[in-house]
């Protein structure tokens, strides 16, 4: 929610208005990275504490030794890479407010290629454990290769300060974008409460599937959106309505340019790019039938999807 929610919506057309008043600047940003961090350490206490209690509802299928092994596993997850990841967001929206989009589009790179090779080599002896130490060193390089930013656009942070007036037009900013990101992890919580009760791998067939789907949306949908947000905002601040529509429009036509012939390969090409990114020993023609129907279906959805993440962007952004 902090990711997803704050930072897209929130925090970059706020710094680009703040931006543009130097004396008052830096009070205004440390506030509103202060909200974050504040929530961020409350929410990691409230669920270190109740994981124990919250993961046997989420998933009511698992059995008891399962549970366990995912309680120990989130903890991990939300003790070591949390916050690495929303620094690293912070830092990512600060560049993407100055319009420096390199160091922020290398970060999650390295973060997934941290992934994959812990899994490859260290899931052997370590198992599940092997893709944990990879997330956690990921997360760490998120953060680590972005640091730079902070000398291209320093910011003079400062801690524990909070401006009443910023940390007003933050939430005002934040809330609206909150209740789609809460609303789409409750979706994404009914799934896996639904898969856990069908078997083992069940939900592992619809999670693939639902990646394969969202590869093309993260590569136009959200790209676009990162893109184009802060040339709204500062169109927007200017009065410069025109620009604004025209860029609106342009950005539309061609995320459907893009997105619908992907849409189509991926419907038509659906068993062979299954069988290529997950087919092997573990995963056998049976598991590729199913996840590659679920893909066709979720296909559909590329177009809308992609518009969905440049649309929440400039409406926030607009409001």
């Amino acid at each position: 929610m902090l990711i997803s929610g704050a930072l897209s919506s929130a925090f970059i057309p706020l710094f680009i208005r703040y931006k543009q008043d130097e004396k008052t600047f830096s009070k205004h940003i440390s506030s509103i990275i202060n909200v974050i961090i504040t929530s961020l350490a409350i929410g990691m206490g409230l669920f270190l504490l109740l994981a124990p209690y919250i993961m046997p509802l989420i998933a009511p299928g698992f059995t008891p030794e399962q549970l366990d092994l995912v309680v120990s596993l989130a903890r991990m997850l939300i003790a070591l890479q949390l916050p690495f990841l929303v620094l690293g967001g912070i830092l990512s929206g600060i560049a993407q407010a100055n319009r420096i989009f390199l160091m922020s589009a290398i970060a999650p790179v390295l973060y997934n290629v941290s992934i994959i090779l812990g899994t490859w080599f260290l899931a052997p002896s370590l198992w599940l454990y092997g893709p944990i130490v990879g997330v956690v060193v990921g997360a760490i390089l998120l953060f680590i290769i972005q640091l730079p930013i902070l000398f291209a656009a320093p910011i003079g942070y400062r801690p524990f300060i909070f401006v009443r007036r910023a940390v007003k037009e933050f939430f005002t900013l934040f809330s609206p974008r909150l209740m789609t990101v809460i609303a789409r992890q409750i979706d994404m919580t009914i799934d896996l409460t639904l898969a856990s009760l069908l078997g083992a791998g069940a939900y592992s067939t619809f999670y693939l599937a639902q990646q394969i789907q969202f590869f093309p949306v993260a590569f136009v949908g959200m790209s676009f959106g990162q893109a184009s947000l802060p040339y709204v905002s500062e169109l927007f601040e200017q009065k410069k309505l025109q620009e604004v529509r025209r860029l609106f429009v342009q950005s539309l036509l061609q995320i459907l340019f893009f997105s619908i012939p992907i849409g189509l390969f991926f419907i038509f090409a659906r068993t062979p790019l299954v069988r290529i990114i997950a087919g092997g020993r573990k995963f056998d023609w049976e598991a590729t039938n199913i996840a590659a129907h679920i893909v066709s279906v979720f296909a559909l959805s590329i177009p809308f999807h992609s518009l969905y993440y440049f649309l929440v962007r400039v409406f926030l952004c607009l409001s």
